[in-house]
């Protein structure tokens, strides 16, 4: 081929036949993490994926989190084998993300274990991931981790969503590592999502936390810290996915919540940033069915990000067309895929004289799917090595 570099977008949807998962989250909203998330399954087929340089080789490694235990498949210039992976347990891990927290070089490993009563962090380095090398850090039936550094002392620190009870928590880093002593409780209500960005442009980072209950909450990020006084609510009703992108140009990020509730046609929500901030007098509603995940990107290269719902309850996921006058049933697209528990674009740049195109088969191997289930969230640009 002549061309020196080429873009492949492709939809990944998160699908269910007969297995019903124990859980399906996606948290990709940080600047640490880029996340490729897939639903958990009694049989332990994966559920989350990253692909990311963990052992610094310059290829991409695959980390499958699995119910019990998790696999990195190790990236090489011949691509990707099963006699190239290494295991490391994970009990049911809800999510994930990576990141290297201390600053040696090194990625490293975070877990949420919803089964299991603390995460996990593995620490990497030059001899790989190991027991050894693992800090335990107590959470409640963890949900969905993303890591940022929300004091802007430099060091990254953890959040976790803690789906059992009315707490969440922010492990904060420092050249000490992690501790349960160096913890903040943040009250949330079953928490399915979590995104993370400067939302009022103080600054300071905000949360904002996707709840089960009937509000949503945002933490303002300040010199104080977080806290409930800084809190506002979002009206909003089950919530497995938060997202935050400027959807309409204007210079507000708006924050995009999911609704899971019920087997009926219910509404996600959009709600418009403002210099006022957020209320429910300023949001759009979007027609969906028990939606699971969000993705949002620039579907089709019109300078308009696109919202991408997979719907749980149905036999198809929405694609809303973002476009000058916002976005409406009117300009929707149906996919036809049962049950979907995520989605997110992959978006991989390839070079031409040494990458070639992924086609779908490889995909599925890489996935180790069937050929009749497509599983997967993946948002990620990369270079990639497949061969």
């Amino acid at each position: 081929m002549s061309f020196n570099y080429k873009s492949v977008i492709i939809l990944l949807f998160a699908l269910i036949f007969t297995l019903d998962p124990l859980y399906a989250n996606s948290n990709p909203d940080s600047e640490h993490d880029n996340s490729f998330f897939l639903p958990t399954y009694p049989n332990g087929t994966s559920y989350h994926i990253k692909p990311l340089d963990l052992n610094g080789d310059g290829f991409n490694d695959i980390l499958f989190s699995t119910g019990t235990t998790s696999r990195i498949f190790w990236g090489s210039r011949q691509g990707y084998s099963n006699d190239s992976k290494t295991d490391i347990l994970s009990p049911s891990a809800g999510g994930v993300s990576v990141s290297d927290l201390n600053k040696d070089g090194w990625l490293d490993i975070v877990f949420a274990n919803y089964g299991n009563p603390s995460s996990f962090i593995y620490y990497g380095g030059p001899n790989g991931f190991s027991k050894s090398k693992r800090v335990d850090l107590p959470t409640s039936k963890a949900f969905g981790v993303t890591i940022s550094d929300l004091n802007n002392d430099g060091w990254p620190d953890i959040i976790f969503c803690n789906y059992n009870g009315t707490k969440s928590y922010v492990y904060w880093g420092s050249a000490s590592g992690f501790s349960i002593s160096n913890k903040s409780d943040i009250e949330t209500w079953s928490a399915g999502g979590v995104s993370i960005r400067d939302l009022n442009n103080d600054g300071f980072k905000d949360i904002v936390f996707g709840n089960f209950s009937s509000n949503s909450y945002i933490y303002w990020g300040s010199a104080s810290g977080y806290s409930n006084s800084q809190r506002s609510l979002i009206p909003s009703s089950w919530v497995y996915g938060a997202s935050v992108e400027d959807l309409n140009k204007d210079g507000h990020l708006d924050i995009v919540l999911t609704s899971y509730s019920g087997v009926s046609q219910v509404n996600s929500y959009i709600y418009w940033g403002s210099p006022s901030g957020y209320s429910a007098s300023n949001r759009t509603l979007l027609p969906t069915k028990g939606t699971a995940g969000v993705g949002i990107c620039d579907l089709n290269k019109d300078g308009w990000l696109d919202i991408v719902f997979s719907n749980y309850q149905s036999s198809t996921s929405t694609v809303y067309w973002g476009g000058p006058l916002g976005y409406s049933i009117q300009n929707k697209t149906e996919f036809l895929v049962t049950g979907s528990t995520g989605v997110t674009v992959v978006m991989q740049h390839y070079n031409a004289f040494v990458r070639k195109e992924l086609p779908m088969e490889k995909i599925s191997l890489i996935l180790g799917l069937g050929g009749a289930r497509s599983t997967g969230e993946f948002l990620h640009d990369a270079n990639a090595s497949i061969t």
